[in-house]
């Protein structure tokens, strides 16, 4: 990987700015749509980082850019499964539901 490529991940420069609890940076970033869903190459989530270093604020500006993203995500797979859906023809599908309890059940 290159210099050049790294510093310019936005994954990355999120997680930086997360780090060095750079606000506005963290706020710009969000703006212009940095996924807070993605991990970063080493694994981590923006999120994580936020947690780590404890700023509050930061920590609820990317919890309201992940609520915001995750919607518009399932959003976008539902229509797309819907749209799947529609072009199946007709099937059968059979289901059995057994249930069990690992504890034993009193009955009085």
């Amino acid at each position: 990987m290159h210099v050049i490529s790294f510093l310019c991940d936005p994954l990355v420069v999120q997680h930086i700015a997360v780090m060095l609890g750079r606000k506005e940076s963290i706020r710009v970033l969000l703006a212009y749509n940095a996924s807070v869903l993605e991990d970063s190459a080493y694994g981590s989530k923006a999120m994580h980082e936020a947690r780590v270093f404890g700023d509050r604020d930061v920590i609820k500006q990317l919890m309201v850019a992940r609520t915001i993203q995750t919607k518009a995500y399932f959003e976008m797979r539902a229509e797309a499964i819907v749209k799947q859906l529609n072009e199946l023809d007709d099937f059968y599908m059979e289901m059995k539901w057994e249930f069990s309890s690992w504890g034993k059940i009193k009955i009085k």
